[in-house]
């Protein structure tokens, strides 16, 4: 079959080297294309396949030359120009040199748009919608790019594939915007579409995203389900980014599941796939997620490791990251400082990381507020403190991000009450009951309610059933009360 496409047609030969791409392997791809462009030189759709898988297995620099090569060809068509635009503008993306390729993806736009090239606009689009992900400028604007894209799919390009992509992004917007009950629809439909086309690699990607849905819902159970649906099919994948995305969101869903051990393995496998990319954010991923799973866990000296770590990052390699990326390890480190300085300090870190990085206040501004509410506490400022954690309980339900709502409003909130107001902290615990669908933490603080109220017997049977279902975040200090209920039922 491949010699015949090399005595072929032109088509034959791109069509033969994206269908291994998508369906098989990067690197498969990678070889055939590389023996079609040995064997002519002048074959530009064979340099134009082998420059896109390049950029698939993370070597951007070789695809951006690769296209340079194309773009001075003899050969080469002046009319395809946009079609150049939109690839280097792709391949710049990933080396996060945005500004760059902002300006270039605005003019394969235009040039698209003017000569009524249908194909090279729905690829621009995609890289335009990136380049806001890669900035944190996710608004209505992306959802209405993406709405378009899909119309132009339907009306010119009805490729289930592409439109697998359409709706995949879709999804994700929707996801940053809070709308989850849009997202888990738009992502079904995505899944469905690669299914029919038995795309192994799109159902792991889109079944990846689906189980950080139903993390933020507060289902790490079920998103874990949705992952082991398909771990048999991550082993057939590669790609970087896929990659990533698949491990990422099982790491955060093993973390908020109690898992810490296989949460632990999970995120050394994102440091092993590091090795192979050229780029820092898989580093940073890998260490926001240790810094996640330690800060859970209240081991806070390691979460400051982690959090050093990353800054360390920051004063070696200014670049190679998506910006978003640097607010984001400027907020993890004021998040441990709140945590493990005096107040003073952390107050002075605040200052300094918001004045110098305003966007901090914009694109992470509940953890600004969260990590306020820590520093008050440690003034004894707890009412304010109280009002700050009741106003994010709130703003997170509102949002469907129920994991967010107990983790890091809700729980903190009832250790408050608990010291301050009793009656407040009854009714925030039973709405908090309803809403948590892994009950180990909550059930943490009914057993505690019930001890202090001397109904030993059910603290203790609560103890009973909690240690059960509690995963790895049972600990010496949970056996050593559920023996001391045990006790006072004796006596």
């Amino acid at each position: 079959e491949i010699s015949a496409c090399l005595v072929g047609s032109e088509m034959c030969i791109r069509d033969r080297g994206k269908h291994v791409a998508i369906n098989e392997s990067y690197e498969k791809a990678s070889q055939f294309l590389k023996t079609a462009t040995n064997e002519d030189k002048d074959f530009l759709p064979a340099w134009i396949a082998l420059a896109e898988v390049e950029a698939k297995l993370g070597n951007y620099n070789k695809a951006l030359a690769l296209i340079e090569i194309i773009s001075n060809h003899r050969y080469f068509n002046p009319d395809s120009i946009d079609d150049m635009l939109v690839l280097k503008s792709k391949y710049l993306v990933g080396l996060n040199q945005l500004e760059e390729a902002s300006l270039l993806i605005d003019q394969a736009i235009n040039l698209s748009e003017t000569s009524n090239d249908q194909s090279t606009l729905i690829d621009a689009i995609t890289i335009k919608i990136q380049t806001h992900f890669n900035t944190g400028n996710i608004n209505q604007k992306t959802v209405e790019l993406l709405e378009k894209q899909i119309l132009l799919h339907e009306k010119f390009m009805p490729d289930p594939y592409l439109m697998a992509i359409s709706s995949y992004n879709l999804a994700a917007t929707y996801h940053q915007l809070g709308q989850i009950d849009l997202a888990i629809k738009t992502i079904n439909e995505c899944i469905k579409l690669y299914t029919n086309t038995n795309n192994i690699r799109g159902i792991v990607v889109s079944k990846s995203l689906l189980s950080r849905l139903y993390k933020d819902k507060g289902d790490s159970g079920k998103a874990l389900m949705v992952l082991e649906s398909v771990d048999g099919l991550f082993g057939q994948i590669d790609g970087i980014s896929e990659q990533q995305v698949y491990l990422q969101y099982k790491a955060e869903n093993q973390i908020y599941y109690g898992l810490r051990n296989e949460a632990t393995e999970t995120i050394e496998k994102l440091h092993e796939l590091n090795l192979k990319s050229n780029g820092l954010e898989l580093k940073i991923v890998a260490l926001g997620l240790s810094f996640e799973l330690n800060q859970i866990h209240k081991d806070y000296q390691q979460s400051k490791m982690n959090a050093e770590q990353m800054h360390l990052i920051l004063e070696k390699h200014p670049a190679g990251y998506p910006p978003i990326y640097k607010d984001l390890i400027l907020t993890y480190e004021m998040f441990i400082a709140a945590l493990t300085e005096l107040p003073e300090k952390s107050r002075m870190i605040v200052n300094k990381n918001l004045v110098s990085n305003p966007n901090i206040k914009s694109f992470f501004e509940k953890e600004v507020r969260m990590i306020e509410a820590i520093i008050l506490v440690k003034e004894n400022k707890n009412i304010m403190a109280i009002e700050i954690y009741q106003d994010l309980l709130k703003e997170y339900v509102d949002a469907n991000k129920i994991q967010d709502a107990l983790y890091y409003a809700g729980y903190p909130l009832l250790d408050l009450l608990w010291e301050n107001n009793k009656s407040e902290y009854i009714k925030t615990m039973s709405y908090l009951d309803e809403i948590a669908t892994f009950k180990y933490p909550i059930n943490k603080y009914k057993a505690q309610n019930l001890a202090f109220n001397k109904d030993f017997l059910n603290a203790y049977l609560t103890m009973v059933e909690l240690k059960s279902k509690s995963n790895q975040f049972w600990t010496s200090k949970d056996q050593n009360l559920l023996e001391q209920y045990q006790e006072y039922t004796i006596h």
